[in-house]
């Protein structure tokens, strides 16, 4: 089957008139549902199994899925929530199902060469919850069902891209300002006092006006880390205009609000740990901990010996990295090490890393981490327990080499800097493992040369 030859079965389930719908409620439900996730959310929800060809073809069907969640929207309108019968939209058994699929909706991210497809998705079943909660009977939500859609309205909201975070932010307002109020929304007088009355009084596509409403979430502890985790991906995209309006209100609220520091660092550990090896999530991460740290907003927390956050920001670098052949990861994933050169605990370590990564086979690798390492220790180098009289040298020698020569001519030079550093260069050897060998086979194929640390 080919998608718009779905497309057109799905958007006809969606225009059948009640009395059709109610004879066979079962087996469309199950239909539609099934069409609107991708095939490993739909896998975790029915419980069918599909096989790998499907999953294959259908994966990047996201104009299919999006027409599925606007199909399950009108048939939900059609039949209406009337009590007097078991075959509407008022019987929770129902009722769950569709919207426990429109919140498994919110998490589609299919990217293709057209790029966020999955938007189309999202955006779709943004629409569909608020048409639902807002006309639905109030005593069919659960509690859990509504956070769970104000945790994926709040995210949206201060995402990349500007139509769905404009339309989240705008269905987020009107939702939390409906009368009569929807039942168990967590700090409503709160969101009250943020979020304004009209919502025509806010240009929900600026992002110099939405980001600082939504950053102001983040003193909510039952938000503030799905709220992080969109800021994350706003922030490390590196958009020019997104970024310069998402990290604005984010480092204003953590200069205002020091006491906040601690949590959301430890919210942001928690985001990255969830997330290892989810590349649409760690990528931007990784750039957004650059920003983060080097900002200075967190040094309170970074500084603090008693606190981990450095410690279990080395250990995640290490896991995402580990084995992995695509470049820029690598690559982004050195500027958050050589940040970390400035917590005197871990600065050993760091060196130990970056001297490895001085000695791999891609060139660019090489280049990035000299240029990096520079920054770092001439910003922080006497956090390294270095010796003042080699210091000189060590930046003199990072900046001068060409880091674009043969191996065999670099890495003496990066033995050098080791024992100028006061750290274990490490050496090629024939048997044994090692980081070296394994960061050159995930960024160059055909590497095989092991490395040992010399004893």
């Amino acid at each position: 089957m080919e998608e718009h030859t779905r497309m057109g079965y799905i958007s006809a389930l969606g225009a059948l008139p009640d009395f059709m719908i109610k004879a066979n409620l079962d087996d469309v439900l199950e239909s539609l549902i099934k069409h609107s996730l991708t095939p490993t959310q739909a896998v975790i929800t029915t419980g069918e199994m599909m096989n790998q060809h499907e999953n294959l073809a259908t994966g990047t069907w996201s104009e299919a899925r999006r027409d599925s969640v606007k199909a399950l929207s009108n048939v939900v309108h059609t039949l209406g929530f009337s009590r007097d019968s078991k075959i509407s939209f008022g019987n929770p058994k129902y009722f769950n199902k569709v919207v426990d699929c429109f919140i498994k909706a919110l998490d589609e991210y299919t990217l293709d060469n057209r790029g966020d497809i999955g938007a189309w998705v999202r955006e779709a079943a943004m629409n569909a919850i608020h048409q639902l909660i807002t006309t639905c009977p109030k005593d069919l939500l659960q509690p859990q069902q509504v956070h769970q859609i104000m945790l994926g309205f709040m995210q949206q909201a201060v995402e990349k891209i500007d139509r769905t975070r404009g339309l989240a932010g705008r269905l987020f307002c009107q939702i939390i300002t409906t009368t009569p109020p929807i039942s168990h929304i967590r700090h409503h007088p709160r969101l009250l006092e943020i979020f304004p009355a009209d919502v025509n009084s806010v240009l929900w596509l600026f992002a110099d006006q939405t980001f600082p409403l939504f950053c102001s979430l983040l003193d909510l502890p039952d938000y503030s880390q799905r709220v992080l985790l969109g800021l994350s991906a706003s922030i490390g995209q590196l958009t020019e205009s997104l970024i310069k309006y998402s990290s604005a209100a984010f480092f204003e609220f953590l200069r205002t609000h020091p006491a906040e520091v601690p949590r959301l660092c430890k919210e942001i550990v928690a985001n990255f740990e969830e997330n290892v090896m989810n590349e649409r999530v760690t990528y931007p991460m990784l750039n957004f901990l650059d920003i983060l740290i080097s900002s200075g907003t967190i040094n309170v927390v970074l500084l603090d010996e008693s606190n981990t956050f450095g410690d279990d920001i080395y250990r995640l670098l290490n896991l995402e990295i580990k084995g992995h052949k695509k470049l820029y990861k690598l690559v982004s994933s050195i500027s958050v090490y050589c940040q970390l050169v400035q917590v005197p605990h871990l600065c050993k370590r760091i060196l130990s890393k970056m001297a490895i990564f001085l000695g791999l086979t891609h060139v660019h690798v090489r280049k990035t981490s000299a240029t990096k390492l520079y920054e770092a220790l001439a910003l922080h180098g006497d956090s390294c327990d270095i010796p003042e009289e080699n210091m000189d040298e060590i930046l003199n020698i990072l900046s001068e080499t060409d880091w674009g020569s043969p191996l065999i001519m670099v890495r003496p030079v990066r033995n050098q800097l080791c024992e100028l550093m006061g750290i274990k260069p490490p050496v090629s050897g024939v048997a044994g493992t090692s980081l070296e060998t394994a960061g050159a086979a995930g960024v160059a194929a055909g590497v095989s040369a092991t490395l040992r640390f010399r004893n």
